[in-house]
């Protein structure tokens, strides 16, 4: 699937998501994370990464279809599902459980929903979809859960970017 521009800039402190190139979504990870734009042949998307520790990594995307934010929580069950059909295929991703906890992501700016799973390999597996009341973005999170935890409130901080006066 293809997805649509996801850009990370600097601008007055706090880098900026865009989105078909336009200032969306302002986050601040604060110092204990690195936030960077993977480019990877048309892809592109933002990683928000703990500056310590292996594997604790969110990755961000533009949500590639024009979609209201009624699509969440269907568009989130799709994705759930298909991780369960994946873990009972691969032993690396064997579930504590096999149903994930779903739960609400509240900011001043967005709202969502994720999906964590917990894996028995002692780290937890994140899926979510939130809007800004402008787009939808989703993104995944592979690390431990204490370290989820964290992201998830860098996210739920992200801001409304004000659109450049012509």
């Amino acid at each position: 699937m293809k997805v649509l521009l996801a850009v990370v800039a600097s601008l007055f402190l706090a880098p900026l998501v865009f989105a078909q190139g336009v200032a969306l979504l302002r986050i601040q990870p604060g110092s204990n994370w690195d936030l960077d734009l993977v480019t990877d042949k048309a892809i592109k998307y933002l990683v928000l990464r703990k500056k310590r520790g292996e594997g604790n990594e969110v990755m961000i995307f533009d949500w590639p279809v024009d979609e209201k934010s009624e699509s969440i929580p269907g568009n989130l069950k799709v994705m759930v599902d298909s991780f369960i059909e994946a873990a009972q295929e691969n032993p690396l991703l064997e579930l504590k459980k096999k149903t994930a906890q779903i739960s609400k992501m509240k900011g001043s700016a967005i709202t969502g929903e994720v999906a964590l799973f917990e894996l028995k390999l002692d780290f937890c597996q994140a899926m979510f979809m939130f809007t800004d009341g402008r787009r939808i973005w989703n993104g995944q999170f592979t690390g431990d859960k204490k370290t989820w935890l964290e992201a998830q409130k860098v996210i739920e901080a992200m801001s409304l970017s004000s659109p450049k006066k012509k």
